[in-house]
């Protein structure tokens, strides 16, 4: 052979050699642009969860479509929590840990009854005794209003709660961000 065709063999053989890697290059790509995308975008992948702060539990929860959350909630502070007012939001503010969006200032449900839903048709204030638990409703709201969303759909927030111990004043008020979730509408 001379030099012509070992050269005419060589890149032959160099161009194989680059087009099939660069078709498998290709189609890895192509998978993982799917896979990737796959993974990000399907809402019905969203973890749930619900992290509660030191002596609060959230035993169970759900949002309902129409922005309603329902946490029932149990603590172990050692005296009895009577919750006051509560507020759902899918964002912390920018100045403090206090809700974006909803019941900002955590007003009771005498004073905002739009943001606090009365527990049970009662709109007296909702006690837990320590080591058991409640049921109750906040509203959740987004930059748009009342977090309205279609089942399935995945949303994250927080709750707050304004509450006093029965063994203080009751002017001795503590708000709390007491749960961090992700759940899907229901």
């Amino acid at each position: 052979m001379d030099s012509m065709q070992i050269r005419k063999v060589k890149s032959q053989a160099a161009l194989d050699f680059m087009s099939a890697y660069g078709i498998v290059f290709i189609v890895l790509m192509i998978v993982s642009y799917v896979a990737f995308h796959f993974m990000f975008s399907n809402q019905a992948l969203a973890p749930s969860y619900c992290n509660a702060v030191p002596s609060f539990s959230c035993v169970a929860y759900a949002l309902s479509s129409s922005g309603a959350l329902s946490v029932l909630l149990s603590q172990a502070t050692g005296g009895t929590v009577i919750i006051n007012a509560a507020s759902c939001s899918s964002s912390v503010n920018a100045i403090g840990d206090f809700p974006q969006y909803g019941n900002v200032n955590l007003l009771p449900y005498s004073s905002g009854p739009q943001y606090y839903p009365a527990n049970s048709g009662l709109q007296s204030p909702l006690t837990i005794y320590s080591g058991s638990q409640a049921v109750f409703t906040a509203n959740c709201y987004t930059n748009t209003g009342l977090a309205r969303g279609t089942t399935g759909t995945a949303i994250t927030g927080y709750l707050w709660i304004n509450y006093t111990y029965s063994n203080l004043p009751s002017t001795d008020n503590t708000i709390l961000r007491v749960i961090q979730f992700s759940t899907k509408y229901s």
